[in-house]
């Protein structure tokens, strides 16, 4: 590993990788720079597992490009904002601080009840919540859910777009703001004149 552009091994069709992946740097790297290592004229079928998974990471590109950096060690995204805090555990105020950072929230002691959904406006036909999402969320993804019953099993579930588009009816319009995406979801009422809404955060 160490040119950042030339693979290392060529493969004419499908490959799958399995077993366990040790890497060892010889010379210089440059940390959280991605090195390619493997390509194919088919699709790569991924099942290595990292035997240093601390200071090494992989990922597959286009399908067909294996890839692996020896990282930095410095934390990034929620971890670097968490100081420590589970995602799912609660603030002060109640609100998960994953959430708290996934919707924008300056610091994990930042006040957080702000950043939840507003309802901008409601109607016979449906209403439009406004929400905020941090630019790079990096592995955690933000959904927005609508029942009409609230049970168990009624609710639909959409990732959070980051593009202007329409999601399972929900018409979504993205723009940013302070350094964050602003996002207007306008949701239908269903069938039964109602309809609820309500997000989650994983990491």
């Amino acid at each position: 590993v160490g040119d950042a552009a030339k693979d290392l091994i060529e493969v004419t069709g499908d490959a799958t990788l399995t077993g366990t992946l040790n890497l060892a740097e010889l010379g210089t790297l440059t940390p959280d720079t991605w090195y390619t290592v493997l390509t194919t004229t088919g699709t790569i079928t991924d099942n290595l597992t990292l035997a240093d998974p601390a200071n090494w990471a992989k990922q597959v590109v286009d399908s067909n490009i294996l890839q692996v950096k020896k990282t930095s060690g410095a934390l990034v995204g929620y971890a670097s904002w968490a100081g420590g805090h589970a995602f799912d555990s609660f603030n002060t105020e109640g609100v998960a601080y994953g959430m708290a950072w996934i919707l924008g929230a300056a610091t994990n002691s930042s006040p957080s009840i702000g950043l939840l959904p507003k309802v901008l406006n409601a109607n016979g036909s449906g209403f439009t919540l406004h929400l905020t999402r941090v630019l790079d969320a990096g592995t955690a993804h933000l959904y927005l859910e609508y029942s009409d019953t609230l049970t168990p099993g009624s609710w639909t579930s959409i990732e959070v777009p980051v593009a202007t588009g329409t999601v399972s009816g929900v018409v979504v319009t993205v723009g940013t703001s302070g350094g964050l995406y602003d996002i207007t979801a306008q949701i239908p009422l269903g069938s039964t004149g109602k309809r609820f809404a309500r997000l989650a955060a994983t990491e």
